[in-house]
């Protein structure tokens, strides 16, 4: 549903300008940086964006999303949050 429905929406909003100054920060186990998830939503993005979209824009957009590898069930792991965001990586 995430990739299908709600990244090409708020990337639609975000293109149209219809949003404010945005940051959405993920929190998972299974990328090692921001980096990578950033090339993994890319490339989910375009398999769902229809074909008149713009690289640069694309790239805009993914520049809101930082990523912070965190365990859900470690309480402990959530103290990084606070210092969050870390220096890109």
């Amino acid at each position: 549903m995430f990739f299908e429905k709600l990244l090409p929406a708020l990337y639609s909003l975000d293109k149209n300008k219809h949003l404010p100054n945005f940051d959405i920060v993920s929190i998972g186990r299974r990328f090692s940086s921001t980096k990578d998830y950033k090339k993994y939503l890319k490339a989910k993005m375009l398999e769902h964006l229809d074909k008149s979209f713009s690289k640069k824009l694309v790239n805009s957009f993914l520049d809101k999303f930082s990523y912070l590898k965190s365990d859900y069930f470690d309480y402990g792991s959530f103290e990084n949050f606070c210092e969050f965001p870390p220096a890109e990586n």
